[in-house]
């Protein structure tokens, strides 16, 4: 297979850089920030009021809140699809083993991770009269997103092949997968080997698909957040997959997934991954960040603290993966809980798209 590197891939396991200050770490929206984070307060000399009995004290005004968005898929193309890590199957057959040709190697134990991830993710080309073939394995799951054109995705067993446009979601249990495009152009699809014992799933012969741009859209953070998942813990243990969007001023507070690894494929973002200091199956970790704009790949180890700080220059639209799947039923219970709190939110501006891409 031929491969193409567009750029140095980014992952959570790339050479550590210098963090930036984090004194501005953001809170998430409704709740205070912590002390030593509370807005300034200045005040006043009192020599020069008119009463030096009275000292004028003037705080800072609160934050807005993020704004609300209506999330827009991009139209994507070969020329705009901004992602570094890409395998190009040029001609011929591009077998795969069920491990991406694309995986790292390893991750850097100074990012937390004590093992390899149990899923890996890269964008495929494949172009006409070409075709990649993924190995039948029953430790290993395969799930997709078409991004660019018309794929063929086929079984030997099952006929005839399934035609999936942009903004399909697919899963092969066990693999076992012949793609290719469906007519005369190339496609891209961004693809996800999940792989595992401790999930086990039920060999299929036939593809689950899924229209992302029409599924339940689960909003929360007044509408600044949203999610919409394809696949998830009950169908796909091994690994969930799904589409996150916040706008350009929404930032996501510190958390992590004990037991899953995070992948995000950022279609747009411009911010900050923030890793606090921490320790980590006992190694103390010191606080970094990590710059994430469009076309990176980010990989956070299972149990690793994490936050989103966004610049305020672009959206983030990424493809989400959890493996295992799990993490990703919160979005469900937050958007509940935000549909019962804020039943009456004004009417919510578009998404931006990526830059050099258009929105249908």
């Amino acid at each position: 297979m031929k491969r193409a590197l567009l750029g140095a891939a980014w992952l959570l396991g790339c050479a550590s850089r210098q963090p930036e200050p984090v004194a501005q770490m953001a809170w998430r929206h409704g709740d205070p920030p912590p002390a030593s984070e509370a807005p300034p307060v200045a005040t006043a000399d009192a020599s020069e009021t008119s009463d030096a009995s009275i000292t004028a004290v003037v705080t800072a005004a609160p934050a807005a809140p993020p704004r609300a968005i209506t999330p827009a898929f991009p139209t994507l193309t070969l020329d705009n699809l901004r992602f570094r890590d890409v395998a190009d199957c040029a001609r011929g057959v591009c077998p795969i083993d069920g491990t991406s040709p694309l995986a790292p190697a390893s991750i850097a134990r100074e990012d937390g991770a004590t093992t390899l991830p149990p899923a890996t993710v890269w964008v495929q080309v494949i172009r006409p009269g070409a075709r990649v073939t993924v190995s039948r394995r029953a430790d290993t799951d395969l799930l997709g997103v078409v991004l660019v054109g018309e794929a063929s995705l086929a079984y030997p067993t099952a006929r005839p092949a399934v035609v999936a446009r942009p903004w399909t979601a697919f899963r092969l249990a066990q693999g076992g997968a012949t793609l290719r495009p469906a007519g005369r152009d190339p496609i891209a699809l961004l693809l996800v080997t999940a792989h595992g014992d401790d999930a086990p799933t039920t060999a299929t012969s036939t593809y689950e698909t899924r229209d992302l741009t029409t599924l339940d859209d689960l909003a929360w953070a007044h509408g600044a957040m949203h999610a919409r998942i394809a696949f998830g813990r009950d169908g796909s243990p091994r690994a969930s997959l799904g589409m996150l969007f916040a706008s350009d001023d929404a930032p996501v507070a510190e958390h992590a997934h004990d037991a899953s690894w995070e992948v995000l494929s950022a279609l747009s973002a411009s911010g900050r991954l923030h890793l606090p200091a921490q320790t980590i199956a006992g190694q103390s970790l010191a606080a970094r960040d990590r710059t994430v704009t469009n076309g990176a790949i980010a990989y956070v180890p299972a149990g690793v603290r994490h936050a989103w700080m966004p610049d305020g220059t672009h959206p983030l639209i990424a493809v989400q993966v959890y493996a295992p799947a799990g993490p990703e039923q919160r979005f469900v219970t937050l958007s509940r809980e935000a549909a019962a709190s804020t039943p009456n939110d004004p009417p919510a501006a578009p998404v931006a798209a990526p830059n050099g891409a258009s929105t249908p």
